[in-house]
């Protein structure tokens, strides 16, 4: 069974760390790097990200109605089996890297 966080809001280096079976609704990350570092089967629905590589090193993921700030550099890299859906990236330069 999945943990859910609810309208919280996290900044700083890495506050999800290594999360698990998590599901996020109307989460806000703040500045700070890797805030779901090197995490497994999360669901991020409605969630805002303002820092840096916020999903890096991830498998199994889901990304829906996600807004990724200007700030929000490298959000996705050396993930895998993610899908994302109605996410708004607002980095002109932002990329997009999955394997």
């Amino acid at each position: 069974m999945k943990t859910t966080i609810e309208n919280k809001e996290f900044s700083g280096e890495r506050p999800l760390f290594g999360s698990k079976d998590v599901v996020l609704r109307g989460v806000t990350i703040h500045t700070g790097e890797s805030a779901l570092k090197e995490c497994a089967d999360v669901e991020a629905y409605n969630c805002r990200f303002e820092g840096r590589y916020p999903f890096w090193h991830n498998d199994n993921f889901i990304i829906d109605g996600c807004t990724l700030t200007v700030d929000c550099r490298a959000p996705l890299w050396y993930s895998r089996n993610m899908l994302a859906s109605k996410t708004k990236p607002q980095a002109t330069a932002t990329i997009l890297s999955a394997m």
